[in-house]
């Protein structure tokens, strides 16, 4: 959750809590926006967070990455890091 900047801290979740990041479209301008999303435990409401360095809970999706981006891996650096060399096979006959 750190990583992501949300507001109000959460600080470490109990076992059963969800974190998201929604990735949502604005209808009307098509837009892309990430929304994080909390909820404590099942059954319990559901919390819409904000992004550190965002107006609103809707975060741009092009600002969310400027936010993040020291955080996170390009391609070929994930790659090296995880050993993987390889390309994604998906069977597609199981979808």
């Amino acid at each position: 959750m750190a990583v992501s900047r949300v507001r109000p801290k959460q600080g470490v979740p109990p076992y059963n809590a969800v974190f998201a990041l929604e990735l949502r479209r604005v209808v009307k301008t098509g837009q892309f926006v990430v929304l994080p999303v909390y909820v404590s435990s099942p059954g319990e409401a559901i919390q819409y967070l904000k992004i550190e360095g965002c107006g609103s809970e809707l975060c741009d999706v092009d600002q969310f990455r400027k936010i993040t981006a020291p955080y996170t891996l390009d391609v070929k650096e994930w790659r090296i890091k995880c050993n993987f060399d390889e390309y994604i096979e998906i069977d597609e006959s199981i979808i």
